[in-house]
């Protein structure tokens, strides 16, 4: 390894990993830290990605429903001046029988969902109950909730 030295007439003490570790670290900590933003960055575009095509496809192969708003809560918090509420829409399934589906998502405050409102629900027909595939969308929204 290597060895530090205080004078020609001492002896100098062996380093081990961590001693190199930190006397190095000046020179990798700047590359290392790169690496972990870039990796980071891209397991956060592949995961949106992901968001998208599941929302495509539930889009292109699942079955639409008219709904309707029964509840709206505000969680109390606020999001780049967009207020992220709890809504709960009742939709008829493929066999007619009446379900709820539970969200959270951000909204304008000049375009918030109001009990009794229409809504547009997604949903595949051999998992009408499981909520995580359930798509919520709104006439006048930009984008549905997932």
């Amino acid at each position: 390894m290597g060895s530090f030295a205080d004078s020609p007439a001492t002896p100098a003490p062996d380093w081990g990993p961590i001693a190199w570790l930190g006397w190095s670290a000046q020179d990798r900590l700047p590359g290392v830290l790169m690496l972990a933003a870039v990796g980071c960055a891209g397991l956060g575009w592949r995961a949106h990605r992901r968001h998208a095509a599941r929302i495509r496809r539930l889009l292109a192969e699942g079955r639409r429903s008219d709904a309707v708003i029964t509840e709206v809560h505000d969680t109390g918090l606020e999001i780049y001046n967009e207020m992220r509420l709890r809504f709960v829409a009742r939709f008829p399934d493929h066999a007619g029988v009446e379900r709820w589906v539970t969200k959270t998502g951000l909204f304008d405050p000049v375009r918030l969902p109001r009990v009794g409102e229409a809504a547009v629900v997604w949903f595949y027909p051999d998992r009408a109950g499981d909520e995580d595939r359930i798509l919520v969308g709104f006439p006048d929204a930009d984008e549905p909730v997932l």
